[in-house]
């Protein structure tokens, strides 16, 4: 609200489990839950990638100050990645 009408627009943003190279260690050490979580079921890279790249697009300006959570379906549908 402070900074709207400067053409700043904030999100959270929540992307999700995502295959990253660390998330790989992670499931290498067993260490907590999150290192039992199957590879098959993280979320790919590049979903959180068109994630951001579409926030930045005036198509997500309605979404301006909501928290976002990748795994919602209709967030998925509106950004035009698979659904989980």
């Amino acid at each position: 609200l402070e900074y709207g009408e400067r053409g700043i627009r904030t999100f959270g943003f929540a992307p999700g489990t995502t295959d990253t190279d660390m998330q790989g260690q992670i499931r290498a050490s067993g260490v907590n839950p999150v290192s039992k979580i199957r590879k098959r079921d993280l979320i790919p890279v590049e979903d959180p990638a068109r994630g951001i790249a579409y926030l930045c697009s005036a198509e997500a300006d309605d979404l301006a100050g909501h928290e976002l959570d990748l795994n919602d379906r209709e967030l998925r549908r509106r950004i035009g990645i698979r659904l989980l």
